[in-house]
C-alpha cells in the first residue's frame, strides 16, 4: 500500500509541476519571443519543451561537498580542508 499510495503521489506531483511548467513557458514565450516575429506556442507545445529541457539539464545532488583545491579551501570555510 506505501508504494501505491508514493506513486499517486508522485504522479500527482508530475501532473502539478508539468502544468505549471507549461503555463509559465508557454506565456514567457508569448511576451518576449512572440514580439520578435516568432510564432507563439500554445500549452501543450510548452509542457513537451519543459519536459525536453528538464530531461538533458536534470542534475543529481548526492549530499557531497565539491572536490576544491587546499587554497581555494582556506577562503570558503563551510568546507573541511
Amino acid at each position: 500500500m506505501k508504494v501505491f499510495s508514493q506513486f499517486c503521489t508522485g504522479l500527482v506531483v508530475l501532473i502539478i509541476s508539468a502544468t505549471a511548467d507549461g503555463i509559465v513557458v508557454s506565456n514567457m514565450w508569448n511576451w518576449f519571443i512572440v514580439p520578435l516575429g516568432v510564432i507563439p506556442i500554445g500549452f501543450w507545445l510548452a509542457v513537451g519543451i519543459s519536459m525536453t529541457v528538464s530531461l538533458f539539464t536534470a542534475w543529481h545532488n548526492n549530499n557531497t561537498p565539491p572536490k576544491i583545491s587546499k587554497s581555494r579551501c582556506k577562503r570558503f570555510s563551510k568546507y573541511n580542508c
